[in-house]
């Protein structure tokens, strides 16, 4: 019998299906705006969204949509949603509850608010957070922390800060797992940014003024790519007393800054995982 020989999944080829959006079925265009993401905004006739499809925002009216308008948990019904340039997908959540997208929810230009009618946490859930062309993340006086459940990835430039300028208090914005991304992050307005696990972050993160990173994992950056207030982190390892001294744009919470010459690769056995985990929360919410 003839051997058969098969090419390795290379590493570039893994980022890839990591951080490229793939679109499933028909592309369906919002057609009414200012309701519930689940409502009767979608196409013509308009319609709700189904499985199987993919929805794209679009301008006109108000320019947004409301996502879970009750405020309570909800499911989109669409397989994957896309918020373009001019438009805003504002949530409503409170109470910390979830709005969830069962495959990829994406940023291309637009911008994902958090705008509870009470003070309040809250969750967006997806298989992919992926930021394709510069976006906002932006959240009203009315939020305390929006946590991003899903895997980060994308090229675009991402501004993170306060919906109408900061009211003086503590806010934060929450990524559960990074993988390829590699755009420009800025934190500005006071806001927090806080990683849930350890991070090899690919792009570069501007933490500006009075803004603030919890360090509460181990988060590497690449030599120039992390700054606080203007000031590039030399390159090194930061923890404990160390870590303090980078000054007040870091909040030590026992985790560990490294700022390395050269971006250590992902190994290939990491990156099959993450896919496999994002597999596996499809399967979960299907």
């Amino acid at each position: 019998m003839k051997n058969i020989k098969y090419n390795p999944l290379t590493l570039a080829s893994l980022i890839v299906m990591v951080g490229v959006s793939q679109v499933n079925g028909a592309v369906i265009t919002q057609t009414v705006d200012n309701i519930d993401w689940n409502a009767a905004m979608w196409g013509s006739p308009e319609g709700a969204p189904s499985s199987g499809n993919h929805y794209v925002s679009a301008l006109g009216g108000t320019d947004r949509f409301r996502i879970s308008a009750s405020g309570a948990s909800s499911t989109f019904g669409g397989d994957s949603l896309e918020v373009v340039t001019g438009t805003r997908a504002l949530m409503k959540n409170s109470n910390n509850t979830t709005a969830t997208v069962n495959g990829d929810f994406i940023l291309n230009g637009g911008r994902l608010s958090l705008g509870a009618n009470s003070s309040s946490s809250a969750t967006l859930e997806a298989t992919r957070f992926i930021v394709n062309s510069s976006s906002v993340i932006d959240m009203a006086n009315s939020g305390v922390r929006l946590t991003i459940d899903s895997v980060l990835s994308g090229s675009g430039g991402l501004d993170i800060h306060y919906e109408t300028g900061s009211d003086g208090a503590s806010r934060a914005v929450a990524f559960t797992q990074t993988a390829g991304y590699t755009g420009i992050m800025n934190v500005n307005d006071s806001m927090v940014l806080d990683f849930d696990s350890d991070v090899i972050f690919g792009g570069t993160l501007n933490i500006n003024g009075t803004s603030e990173l919890i360090v509460d994992q181990v988060l590497t950056f690449g030599s120039g790519s992390l700054v606080a207030d203007g000031n590039s982190i030399a390159v090194g390892t930061y923890t404990g007393t160390d870590l303090d001294a980078l000054g007040l744009n870091f909040i030590n919470n026992g985790g560990t800054v490294i700022v390395t010459s050269a971006i250590p690769e992902p190994s290939t056995s990491a990156l099959v995982s993450i896919c496999a985990l994002g597999l596996l929360l499809r399967r979960r919410r299907a």
